[in-house]
């Protein structure tokens, strides 16, 4: 599917690597993870960001779910501690309904409906915007 919007490239972008496999450290077409696929976004509009989810974390301005817009970033912890470990991009909102695209170890970058998945929405910590 391609968006149509004020940060369409950045999502499109994204989606163009939907379905390429996780890989830890990676950031090409070989494989991904999640912080690659952010930096791969945002450089398509020439925003260079750190490889690094602790890094993105501390970037932009801290924004409200009920604030979102496409392209913000939302982050996650991990199962054992309260700092950050994942993180994804609002790839939509459709009814209240917050979409995003990430890079998952077990079925690679995807597009999903955040609230249909407990694990990630028992891990949401916070949510930044970049731009």
């Amino acid at each position: 599917m391609v968006y149509i919007g004020k940060f369409d490239s950045v999502i499109n972008r994204a989606l163009q690597f939907e379905g390429v496999n996780y890989r830890y450290g990676g950031m090409s077409e070989n494989g991904v993870d999640c912080s690659g696929l952010v930096c791969i976004a945002y450089d398509h509009i020439n925003i260079p960001l750190a490889h690094s989810s602790s890094i993105m974390d501390a970037m932009g301005m801290e924004v409200e779910a009920d604030d979102f817009q496409t392209v913000d970033l939302i982050f996650f912890k991990g199962r054992t501690n309260n700092t950050v470990s994942h993180e994804a991009i609002v790839s939509k909102i459709v009814d209240g309904f917050i979409h995003i695209a990430h890079s998952t170890i077990r079925r690679g970058v995807i597009e999903e409906i955040l609230q249909n998945n407990s694990y990630f929405m028992k891990r949401w910590l916070f949510n930044r915007r970049i731009i």
